[in-house]
């Protein structure tokens, strides 16, 4: 038997079928697992890390004076006169995993960095913002059953996904008016996956064989937003917002590796090393977003966000495994509750928010669906927001509790909890640019 009747189709595209085979064998837990991260780009992050991930992420129409709010580059200009500020968030999240297939109970935990920016006013009109974060990520690591072609004998196969796409950005938005505003977000999306799949097939060719394929795909995104917030009463203010995306495509190159040995019993033996598969690419569809808020005397948030992705416009291919694309939504529901107190700050009387409560809740669809299975996200958030007056740092705690995917043809159900923390500094420029 030959090497490549046994390899076919599994050098040259990542193997699916082992998600509904053996994903429950083993599952490792030293980063988070999630066996949807295999398909596409990767499980992309929804959550923008921003003051509104305690609110369920609904911030498309809300603007702030002292924290970066990234849905939306339409708020920039509103932040506050002659201050730049700086972004740090990391989170710690821990998933369970249920289903037919996981005969015991399995947990993973990881603690990540997630977001950098940083912000400031160019002008008494112009904001803008500047940072990195995570795009995408894929992680996974799972045991499954491949068929050698052409027999009815299959090899335990163990795969081993890792790497995804970050997002360099820089944002700009612009006051009109009063009331109005638009922005743009320029964003540089790069980076590498990779799926190693390690066939234990010392029985049948007397040595275990090793695949490694390399995705590597960069490529602009383009963000418009509008924005407008008015009073509608005394103490009663609406906003609005809207977001676009336009369709991009990433491109790429692929690469495959190749070797036999047991790496845990030596160096492997290279079969191929790095030897080109082509350019690749994969498209990011035409993306829509809206958001409404009312805020009751400056101190109760209500807030409300939908976006909407399409997804099946794009074209990507599946290389004819089970499963596809299919448009993705996300709706998010957010309460924000910001009491206000006078402080002498520097010798003057300064009116500042004592703290912030939270609360919210998501309902996302995702991008892919496996075997006829929507992947659906649900959860539901908390925040706190702790202001300090003798110092220029601020901190963020967000809590988050959720589920992911589903238990239908043996699909794999994550249930999670993140805790987030963002760390806030912002001072004066040391000389005013502007008056």
């Amino acid at each position: 038997m030959t090497v490549k009747s046994i390899t076919y189709k599994s050098i040259l595209f990542p193997c699916l079928s082992a998600l509904c085979l053996s994903v429950g064998q083993k599952l490792h837990a030293q980063t988070n697992t999630s066996v949807y991260s295999m398909l596409g780009i990767g499980n992309i992050r929804t959550d923008n890390y921003d003051y509104g991930s305690g609110m369920g992420g609904a911030t498309q129409s809300l603007r702030d004076g002292r924290y970066i709010l990234e849905s939306n580059p339409a708020a920039l200009p509103f932040l506050d006169d002659h201050f730049f500020a700086i972004e740090l968030n990391g989170t710690f999240q821990s998933i369970n995993y249920t289903g037919n297939a996981i005969k015991t109970p399995i947990r993973s935990n990881q603690s990540q960095f997630q977001r950098f920016a940083m912000a400031t006013k160019f002008t008494k009109w112009w904001g803008g913002a500047w940072g990195l974060k995570q795009y995408s990520s894929s992680n996974y690591s799972l045991y499954g059953e491949k068929n050698i072609i052409g027999t009815s004998d299959y090899i335990t196969t163990y795969y081993e996904g890792t790497g995804g796409l970050n997002e360099v950005y820089f944002s700009n938005g612009w006051r009109l008016g009063n009331n109005f505003s638009l922005g743009l977000k320029s964003s540089y999306i790069f980076g590498n996956m990779t799926q190693t799949e390690y066939m234990y097939t010392a029985n049948y060719i007397g040595t275990q064989l090793n695949t490694a394929n390399r995705l590597f795909y960069q490529g602009f995104n383009f963000t418009g937003g509008l924005q407008y917030q008015g009073n509608i009463s005394d103490k009663i203010r609406l906003g609005l917002g809207v977001t676009a995306t336009k369709k991009t495509t990433l491109t790429g190159d692929r690469s495959l590796s190749m070797s036999s040995g047991d790496p845990d019993n030596g160096a492997p033996t290279n079969i191929i090393a790095d030897s080109s598969l082509g350019n690749t690419k994969f498209s990011l569809p035409d993306q829509f977003g809206g958001g409404i808020s009312l805020t009751y005397d400056r101190t109760f948030t209500l807030a409300s966000d939908y976006r909407y992705g399409k997804w099946e416009d794009v074209g990507n291919s599946t290389n004819g495994y089970n499963y596809g694309y299919n448009n993705s939504s996300q709706l998010s529901f957010g309460l924000s509750y910001s009491p206000r107190k006078v402080f002498m700050y520097n010798g003057q009387y300064v009116e500042m928010e004592k703290y912030r409560l939270q609360a919210g809740a998501y309902f996302n669809t995702d991008y892919v669906n496996m075997y006829g299975q929507q992947i659906l996200d649900k959860g539901v958030t908390l925040g706190l927001g702790v202001f300090s007056r003798r110092s220029s740092l601020s901190y963020l705690i967000n809590f988050q509790y959720g589920s992911r995917g589903t238990t239908v043809n043996n699909l794999i159900k994550e249930n999670y909890f993140k805790l987030g923390v963002t760390l806030s500094y912002r001072d004066l420029w040391k000389k005013r640019r502007y008056n």
